[in-house]
């Protein structure tokens, strides 16, 4: 069997970076992860923002592409092991020039290549999106969820991402997301990891609890200041509950609006690669970015010794308080 490179575009929200952090964490037995160009999040950002001279997102990373390219050779010719590149930003950018470019490099003899792409139900995407946003010191995302879901709904769809990387050359392959319990067994055994060799993931929760995004909402309307942003967010991450498995944030009027981009885009990826995404019932689902009395008491009590932006905090929390 001919030797591959994978090259992992995501996209983001998908638990790349639980794969990528496996991958950094594997000692390259079964396939070889180059440690070069990676990122904070053990994404390959690095070499991606230097092949496409984005020296903005790329100023930390120290060489040339050039001698970028040329360590990711070091580490991977002369191995008959399979190579993985894993970044989202390649969704953005020309990934068929990139991988073009890198090959050489990868090995002197043919190898295949495999362009790899992970579906996650919509709607559950775009409340991991949204939660991250809304977190984010750089973002401050103050849009309320349906607003956000409404002017993103078109950029979650995955048809487009996919025909564009057809367009390289270079298969594709396109992976469904659920079950989300093993989906990085099943995603490294893609790769060529056998069952007993698949890491332990003890998953976390990221994701914030409805009173925890609407105090992020609120911190984000209040405060200015990323410093006081992030000493504000730190007191509130001592709130109880302020972790929790996602729920369902969005409205049904915006919902719907959404799904008549999602709804197509779950037929593109059933007739075209069999997989199938099971949306919620939104039309009976109850919008869960809500808190109740005892919430809104969990959130005064960090607020009061916050002075003025926490009293605005409470202001504005209380505005989804459940009647």
């Amino acid at each position: 069997m001919a030797r591959k490179l994978y090259v992992h575009v995501g996209p983001r929200k998908t638990a790349t970076s639980a794969i990528q952090y496996a991958l950094t964490q594997h000692d390259n037995s079964v396939v070889i992860y180059p440690k070069v160009g990676l990122w904070r999040d053990y994404s390959h950002h690095g070499l991606v923002y230097k092949f496409f001279d984005e020296e903005n997102f790329a100023s930390g990373v120290e060489g040339t592409t050039e001698e970028l390219f040329e360590k990711v050779g070091v580490e991977t010719r002369g191995s008959d092991r399979n190579v993985v590149i894993s970044s989202e930003a390649l969704e953005f950018r020309d990934t068929g020039a990139f991988i073009r470019a890198l090959l050489p490099y990868v090995s002197a003899t043919p190898i295949e290549v495999e362009i790899l792409v992970s579906c996650r139900e919509h709607f559950a995407r775009a409340a991991s999106w949204y939660n991250q946003r809304v977190r984010a010191l750089k973002v401050s995302e103050k849009r309320n969820p349906d607003k956000f879901l409404e002017a993103k709904a078109a950029e979650m769809c995955y048809a487009p991402l996919v025909r564009k990387l057809c367009q390289t050359g270079f298969p594709v392959t396109v992976m469904n997301y659920h079950p989300s319990e093993n989906w990085l067994a099943r995603f490294l055994m893609h790769l060529g990891f056998a069952q007993d060799q698949i890491p332990d993931n003890r998953s976390k929760l990221v994701s914030m609890s409805p009173k925890a995004l609407i105090v992020g909402l609120a911190v984000n309307d209040a405060v200015r200041s990323k410093d006081t942003k992030r000493k504000i967010l730190k007191a509130f991450g001592k709130m109880p509950n302020f972790r929790s498995s996602s729920k369902f944030i969005f409205g049904r009027e915006a919902s719907a609006i959404a799904d008549r981009y999602f709804s197509v885009d779950r037929d593109f990826l059933l007739e075209e690669y069999g997989i199938s995404l099971t949306p919620p019932d939104f039309a009976s689902l109850e919008n869960e970015l809500r808190i109740n009395s005892e919430d809104l008491a969990d959130i005064a009590a960090v607020a009061n010794g916050l002075g003025d932006p926490g009293q605005k905090i409470v202001k504005y929390a209380r505005q989804y308080l459940a009647s």
